[in-house]
């Protein structure tokens, strides 16, 4: 196999390997192995004496230099355990960065990437069904991780062993850590799956399990960003393509059937109470585990004004907070300015697939991270690369 096919394929996985520890602390075992695969990399991109970037690329590394530049203005003025807290978040933030900038336009192949993207996301749905009917009729859970390799976080190995004794609806996660991180991952290629051109009809049917998927999923994330994209898929093939319309008004014409037959079951009654809580106007538990963190992290009380402009730098606030109010925990007012500047220049110079992932992206970062982590170095791969507009993509 080749280094380009390796490479590609180890990064569609990427966010499944990221799940397993090895023996050094907060290094994953896909870390590690990019960690290995990174000589291969250099030697070849020496070798040929040819380094690749896009237009689109270097919008990003714009922001990388403001990451590396907010880390060492930060690093003189504060003290060494600022250090040891954001060192090692930054450094990853920035491997992340530097592979999907200048790594991956070299060697990864988007047309193979998503090819791969579409089968792990049909494989990852069809075993969250059998986890959903391996619960409900046989009374098992079917952990979707490979035993005997340690997890980053011991609450999944928690979850596994010990879910069944739960009296809650449980919510099984396929290959993931939870539901919200299946939904982020099956989005993407929901995304691109459904702005594809397609021969026939019936060619949707991977968007439709996925999306079932996603109901069944129970993430509330999931379950919003599913219909905004197939409101959107509506409305540009309303606009643009009549050949469509059929399809369009049977989907439609089912959708009152869908609707009824979602709302009447314990999955949506779920949704609704985690999302909303059991009081008009409230918050529900997973609404409020995301967005109750906004007013803390865009609090400005006690900062300084270096602070304020440039952030507090990558560490650990202690409690959860999204991608978009973490930039501003992280960066400061100019990493938030500097990053909105670089999307809006990525999103009108992108092609409409990349339109659709870069709204994607920042509709999960309201509530969830689609910026930071390992998801950096997933929607990045695809919104950056141009190979993605091709008709046969998929």
């Amino acid at each position: 196999m080749s280094l380009n096919r390796l490479f590609t394929i180890f990064l569609v996985l990427f966010q499944l390997i990221f799940l397993y520890a090895t023996p050094i602390e907060s290094i994953s075992m896909a870390d590690a192995i990019l960690i290995l695969i990174y000589p291969f990399l250099i030697f070849k991109l020496i070798k040929t004496k040819k380094l690749v970037l896009s237009k689109l690329n270097i919008n990003l590394l714009l922001f990388l230099f403001y990451v590396l530049f907010q880390f060492v203005v930060l690093y003189i003025l504060k003290d060494i355990p600022f250090l040891n807290d954001a060192a090692l978040r930054t450094g990853r933030f920035v491997f992340y960065l530097i592979t999907v900038i200048c790594i991956a336009p070299n060697f990864f192949d988007v047309k193979l990437g998503v090819k791969v993207l579409k089968y792990i996301s049909i494989i990852s749905t069809i075993f969250l069904i059998f986890q959903i009917l391996m619960v409900r009729f046989v009374g098992v859970y079917i952990p979707g991780t490979v035993p005997g390799l340690q997890l980053m976080r011991s609450d999944l190995l928690d979850f596994n062993q010990n879910i069944m004794n739960a009296g809650y609806l449980i919510r099984p996660r396929s290959f993931f850590s939870e539901p919200a991180h299946y939904a982020t991952y099956v989005l993407l290629y929901l995304a691109i799956g459904l702005f594809a051109e397609k021969k026939k009809n019936t060619d949707y049917w991977p968007e439709i399990l996925i999306s079932i998927g996603l109901v069944l999923s129970n993430s509330a994330t999931g379950f919003i960003a599913c219909a905004m994209l197939w409101g959107l898929w509506i409305c540009k093939n309303l606009l643009s393509n009549k050949k469509k319309i059929k399809f369009i008004i049977t989907m439609l014409l089912l959708t009152p059937v869908l609707i009824f037959g979602v709302v009447n079951t314990e999955y949506y009654q779920t949704f609704i109470f985690r999302v909303f809580g059991e009081t008009s106007g409230g918050l529900g538990t997973a609404a409020a585990g995301r967005m109750g963190n906004y007013g803390i992290a865009f609090s400005t009380q006690g900062l300084s004004t270096i602070e304020v402009l440039f952030g507090r730098g990558m560490i650990d606030p202690g409690y959860y907070i999204p991608a978009i109010p973490n930039l501003f925990f992280y960066f400061g007012i100019i990493g938030v300015i500097l990053f909105f500047i670089v999307s809006t220049a990525i999103f009108y110079k992108g092609a409409i697939k990349q339109k659709i992932i870069i709204i994607l992206t920042l509709i999960l970062s309201i509530g969830g991270d689609a910026i930071f982590g390992p998801n950096c170095l997933y929607f990045y791969l695809f919104l950056l690369n141009p190979i993605i507009i091709n008709k046969q993509a998929t």
